[in-house]
């Protein structure tokens, strides 16, 4: 009988620079697939699922992308119908978070049978964001649903994980970013499952020597985009919270950067507990309320951060955070009500030179050497009077998105604007070197230049009185509600 380690090797004439591919093979050790043995730490999930759309999967209404695609559990990740944008969501596995959310055994075991579907089912190759998303999601989610079904379902959970886990440990990476990605995503795996282990070298080395490649020295992310920024801080927050359960070491680069990201994040918090740049939805809210939970270094603001080019100005209960870049956007908001957001309709592509000075009653935001324009910001103490300053060659329009539960209200014989908001806070807009026009149902504002190279403006908290409530049905009209 022959030895089965030997292994034989017979070359014909006909085969070219066949020995060096055999004994290429022969010199390099066959990597071997990770093996899961068990459960790990648990690790939070950041996303947050409704139980009524597990009842509508488990009925064969499966919803993704904004699209309701009704389709049996053995076609659902093959359905001709659906849009692309429909099967990405579908799979990246972000519909496994309602069934955590139902919290019930019976739609835990269906999950777990369609994510074996999934398993098996043909699919578009997905990119290396797409495979961090599986991978997060079987962490967090996936696991979660696992440690309540019987020993077989979890037996095929942990040969998915398995598989899917060492095919991202192999992936390459073009980009930074998408090393920070890969190596959180790996080191998720690594913690939350029991043999994977071999994982977490390349996961901490990766993410050492990668994470201050994307993020920046005031903490914001290299895109500057909110989104970018909330998303990193998800991912790596619970990451670190379930290492440190497990007595493993975060590694501290990742942990300095983080802390770092926290003070972005809190820089661009408004009092809504809403990040600027995004809309204050249901589920972004309860987003930046988790990350902020796992906050350790207990992050301040910042006034001026100048890498992210974002500046933050805050008294009392008004925050205006506005962009230190060409087109000088901003959003202001008073204690939990957002009230509007400003951009510029010029072509000025400088940054300028933006600096903080106190002066005798507030603080002062200006922007020296602008190209084109210079803006001043100025925000008293009291946190009640805004003044904004524009100086500008030829013309200029700003326009205002106002808040949708907001109202809009001209004084009488007077170019002012009274904003009121759904708490019955009333400010009032005043303008000089601009004429104001309102459109589409009060909801957009704009301000247009009189070509006189300045613009001033301000807006001013009303102090409520019986008095003034009882004058100002005679002195004022509404133009548009």
């Amino acid at each position: 009988m022959a030895d089965r380690s030997t292994l034989r090797i017979v070359f014909t004439p006909f085969q070219t620079g066949g020995a060096s591919v055999w004994f290429n093979l022969l010199l390099k050790p066959f990597a071997s697939k990770p093996k899961i043995t068990g459960f790990g730490q648990i690790i939070q999930s950041f996303h947050h699922g409704e139980e009524a759309c597990a009842f509508a999967m488990y009925a064969g209404y499966f919803s993704a992308a904004g699209e309701t695609i009704e389709s049996t559990p053995s076609l659902v990740f093959e359905h001709q119908e659906a849009s692309n944008q429909w099967h990405g969501e579908m799979h990246t596995l972000a519909w496994l978070h309602h069934f955590t959310a139902s919290n019930r055994k019976l739609h835990a075991h269906y999950a777990l049978r369609l994510l074996a579907r999934w398993d098996r089912a043909s699919k578009p190759e997905l990119s290396t964001l797409a495979h961090c998303k599986v991978m997060v999601a079987l962490a967090t989610d996936g696991a979660a649903l696992a440690r309540t079904v019987d020993a077989s379902l979890q037996r095929e959970f942990f040969a998915v994980v398995a598989r899917h886990a060492f095919k991202l440990s192999r992936r390459r990476v073009k980009t930074s970013s998408e090393a920070v990605l890969k190596a959180a995503s790996i080191l998720m795996a690594a913690t939350a499952f029991q043999g994977l282990e071999g994982l977490q070298k390349q996961g901490t080395d990766s993410l050492e020597a990668n994470i201050q490649k994307i993020v920046l020295a005031d903490g914001g992310h290299i895109s500057r985009k909110p989104k970018a920024l909330l998303e990193l801080i998800s991912i790596l927050a619970p990451l670190k919270s379930a290492m440190k359960k497990s007595r493993q070491v975060f590694p501290p680069k990742a942990s300095q950067s983080l802390d770092r990201m926290m003070a972005m994040l809190v820089t661009l918090r408004h009092g809504d507990g809403g990040v600027a740049g995004l809309d204050p939805t249901k589920t972004h809210l309860e987003d930046v309320h988790q990350c902020l939970q796992h906050d350790d270094s207990a992050a301040l603001p910042l006034v001026l951060a100048q890498q992210s080019e974002v500046a933050r100005l805050s008294k009392g209960k008004l925050c205006l955070i506005a962009q230190t870049k060409a087109g000088f956007e901003f959003e202001l908001s008073s204690g939990e009500h957002r009230i509007l957001k400003c951009r510029s309709e010029f072509h000025d592509q400088s940054v300028g030179n933006w600096q903080i000075n106190d002066a005798a009653a507030g603080i002062i935001l200006q922007n020296t050497e602008g190209n084109l324009r210079q803006r001043t910001y100025f925000l008293s103490d009291c946190g009640r009077d805004l003044r904004i300053e524009d100086d500008y060659h030829g013309t200029l329009e700003l326009v205002f998105d106002m808040a949708q539960d907001m109202k809009v209200t001209a004084l009488r014989e007077s170019k002012d604007l009274l904003l009121i908001l759904p708490n019955r806070d009333v400010w009032k807009l005043s303008m000089r070197g601009a004429e104001a026009r309102i459109e589409q149902n009060g909801k957009i504002l704009r301000l247009l230049s009189t070509g006189k190279g300045r613009i001033n403006w301000a807006l001013k908290q009303q102090i409520k009185s019986a008095k003034s409530n009882q004058r100002k049905k005679d002195v004022e009209h509404d133009i548009l509600i």
